[in-house]
């Protein structure tokens, strides 16, 4: 495992690595990872027919670089677990469409952008305000390049490693908005130069700062303010001579909240598939007063897609945006996908004690010692 971890001033132990700018680095075996990404599914072919759906559809989903047969066979290869990973990192680099509480930390507040970008800045807050869809601020990378062979080759360089991530966000937890003002027929607006920095939860939206592109190069000034300011922020109220992680991330670059929630789906789905035609089983996990409906084909799949991860280190709320791993049934025409299913029961809510953080934000869901993985 990777971690990247920043120390408050009064630490006197820093190890830094050049390829990743102010992180101390700690490596374990690579195969405990790769132990554990494997549980829960196989990637044979004699894998039950609703697994092997799902797979489909979690392959179908992530757009691959290059979007070629190699690339396709590289992800058909991947045990379920490793499948899930590769998802739901993906759509992490989405935003949750809902009503937000906006506020401006004094880094963003003082700069002399703010001023200059004024108008642009004030529609873009109305619409977090109001609860539009931010998607077409977001990056457009996402919508081409989910998933790429080379980030997962042996010894990749950083530059192939995260070519398919979001390095900011999984390292900080921001996302990076484009302040345009007009929609381009591709659904995005245009593209500016200058960028609000955001860390995004399920109700509240704080800006951090205004950055411009250089921000992504990490030996710039920029990337080096970046890091001063999200220093200011993650340690704010925390006691001289603490050590405070903000970050676990895999060798592979996922943070450990992706790898830790797909490998509990996993699980879920390895121990409840065999049973999900025992009907008088899956009629006892409805709840009261729900009864199920007649001769249910019950399928897997994720109503609505998860979002945003913040590797804060603490867990306050748990899974965001209309996102959680689900069962859902065809009634009269419905199809079994899940985006277009009628959904019997969110399986979240039967899940056991973890299942008390299925509907809070995955924005506040992050650390080694979260319980909250029972849902997105």
């Amino acid at each position: 495992m990777l971690v990247l971890c920043r120390l408050t001033r009064y630490a006197v132990f820093r190890a830094c690595k050049p390829s990743y700018t102010q992180c101390c680095v700690n490596r374990t075996g690579d195969q405990s990872m790769v132990k554990a990404a494997t549980v829960g599914g196989t990637a044979t072919a004699n894998a039950p027919l609703r697994i092997t759906k799902f797979r489909r559809e979690l392959i179908q989903a992530i757009p691959r670089f290059p979007n070629d047969r190699a690339s396709l066979q590289h992800m058909q290869r991947k045990h379920l677990a490793e499948l899930l990973i590769d998802y739901i990192s993906w759509r992490s680099r989405y935003v949750g469409q809902r009503p937000r509480t906006i506020s401006i930390e004094p880094a963003a507040q003082s700069d002399p952008r703010r001023a200059s970008h004024a108008a642009a800045i004030t529609a873009f807050l109305d619409k977090v305000g109001r609860g539009d869809d931010l998607t077409p601020h977001l990056s457009i990378e996402p919508r081409t390049k989910g998933y790429t062979p080379v980030a997962r080759a042996p010894n990749a360089p950083p530059v192939d490693r995260w070519s398919d991530k979001d390095f900011v966000l999984n390292a900080m937890g921001y996302h990076h908005f484009h302040l345009g003002t007009n929609v381009q027929k591709p659904g995005h607006v245009d593209r500016t130069d200058d960028l609000i920095f955001a860390e995004v939860r399920r109700n509240t939206f704080n800006v951090i700062a205004i950055f411009d592109h250089e921000v992504f190069n990490p030996n710039s000034a920029e990337r080096s303010r970046l890091w001063s300011v999200h220093d200011q922020v993650t340690y704010r109220g925390v006691a001289p001579g603490s050590v405070m992680v903000s970050a676990l991330i895999a060798n592979s670059g996922h943070t450990f909240t992706v790898v830790r929630y797909a490998q509990d789906c996993a699980k879920i789905i390895r121990d409840l598939g065999p049973k999900l035609d025992d009907l008088a089983y899956m009629a006892s996990l409805y709840p009261h007063g729900k009864q199920m409906s007649p001769k249910p084909k019950f399928a897997w799949g994720f109503h609505q897609p998860p979002r945003l991860i913040n590797p804060r280190g603490r867990c306050a709320g748990q899974f965001d945006p209309q996102g959680w791993l689900e069962l859902a049934t065809r009634r009269r025409h419905d199809a079994l996908v899940s985006r277009n299913a009628t959904l019997e029961w969110p399986l979240v809510a039967h899940l056991g004690p973890r299942a008390k953080c299925a509907n809070a934000p995955l924005s506040e869901q992050s650390g080694p010692h979260t319980k909250c993985s029972a849902g997105l």
